[in-house]
């Protein structure tokens, strides 16, 4: 029995598993709308969902084998990378008439959609590593039965 006041291993689990489904509520809302823009945090959905998917890996990670850590790497420097040189919102000039040129902000479609893609992979590779390391802990009992 705990004693008052302290947490227990099962509770911090508890508690990992609760962040963890916290995250992936919020990713399947962002992907909705990837290439939005969230009012509240002042950024695009995109560089949110980046976020995401580094919170989740930072949950797993601990559990990870380094092989599992360097391609998580991969992907957070390639992301990093692309974000530095072909974020998709871009500023452009336009004519807006009489002479006047002004600033609109611009979705490039092709480097939206290679974003995504990168996104995507991303994730897929995440949640592969929480069900390698979270799905590996259940008793026997828990686990699907075979067919």
């Amino acid at each position: 029995m705990a004693t008052e006041g302290k947490e227990t291993a099962y509770q911090e689990g508890d508690l990992q598993l609760h962040r963890i489904h916290e995250i992936q509520i919020q990713l399947n809302h962002l992907n909705l709308n990837l290439a939005g823009f969230n009012e509240e945090l002042g950024r695009y959905n995109y560089l949110i969902k980046f976020d995401c998917l580094n919170t989740l890996f930072s949950e797993v990670s601990s559990s990870c084998d380094g092989g599992d850590k360097k391609l998580a790497r991969k992907f957070i420097t390639c992301t990093d990378a692309f974000l530095d040189q072909k974020i998709p919102h871009r500023e452009k000039s336009i004519l807006i008439g009489y002479g006047t040129i002004g600033k609109r902000i611009v979705l490039h479609s092709h480097d939206f959609d290679t974003l995504k893609k990168l996104l995507f992979e991303y994730e897929v590779f995440i949640k592969s590593l929480l069900h390698k390391y979270f799905r590996r802990n259940l008793d026997e009992e828990d686990k699907p039965k075979e067919w």
